[in-house]
């Protein structure tokens, strides 16, 4: 049976950024997906936007991860080598209704630091892009684009290249453990839980290998 100091559920973009935060350190990682790579589900069915944070509600975790991931990417991108290209976000209205629902995203914006934001016109939509329907629009400059699977890969291959040969169970499932405390019982939520100072050990469908693990990290999504 291998054993790790942190086992990661998922191989998407989540799963990938904390094992390649992770490699600085010295421990033993593990990742565990059942699909046969990296970036096979929901981390590459996406639009490939760089979110600026202005969506979410004020106070959550969600709206202070988007701010300052998104604040930091073009170190990220520059350290990664992939492309990003922070073009902005365009967000139309028409209707005096429209205006004030903009507004209060500007605000909503503002609250959770989003930088930039401002309620413009037709004249200076023409300026940024004629073919963008609308009377009026939010325009947020730090929104941005990438390519999610470049930059899943990516992750990925600089925490191999952090740590040498990661061990990647691939196109299996974790279940319980017969015997054993249920390993879906450390499964549930995204975050770090401690196994009681004792390892645990995950069963692997197929060919029934064992990972042993001190801490496990959720990352899985959708897929």
């Amino acid at each position: 049976m291998q054993t790790y100091d942190v086992l990661i559920i998922g191989g998407g973009v989540v799963g990938s950024a904390v094992a390649r935060e992770l490699s600085r350190y010295r421990l033993k990682i593990g990742v565990l997906d059942k699909e046969s790579d990296v970036c096979c589900a929901t981390s590459g069915r996406n639009t490939g936007m760089l979110h600026a944070g202005f969506l979410y509600v004020p106070g959550t975790l969600k709206a202070a991860c988007a701010v300052e991931g998104n604040a930091e990417f073009d170190r990220v991108a520059k350290e990664l080598d992939v492309p990003f290209k922070r073009t902005g976000k365009l967000i139309v209205g028409f209707t005096e209704e429209h205006r004030q629902r903009l507004l209060n995203m500007i605000e909503r914006g503002k609250t959770n630091g989003v930088p930039g934001m401002e309620l413009i016109d037709r004249k200076r939509m023409d300026e940024i892009d004629p073919s963008a329907g609308g009377n009026f629009a939010i325009y947020c400059p730090s929104s941005g684009i990438l390519d999610p699977f470049i930059y899943t890969i990516a992750l990925a291959e600089n925490a191999v290249k952090n740590v040498g040969i990661p061990s990647v169970y691939r196109g299996h499932r974790p279940r319980p453990n017969p015997g054993r405390a249920p390993c879906t019982a450390y499964l549930q939520g995204r975050f770090f839980r401690p196994l009681g100072g004792q390892q645990r050990r995950a069963a692997l469908r197929g060919n029934q290998r064992h990972a042993g693990h001190s801490w496990i990290c959720d990352s899985a999504g959708q897929g």
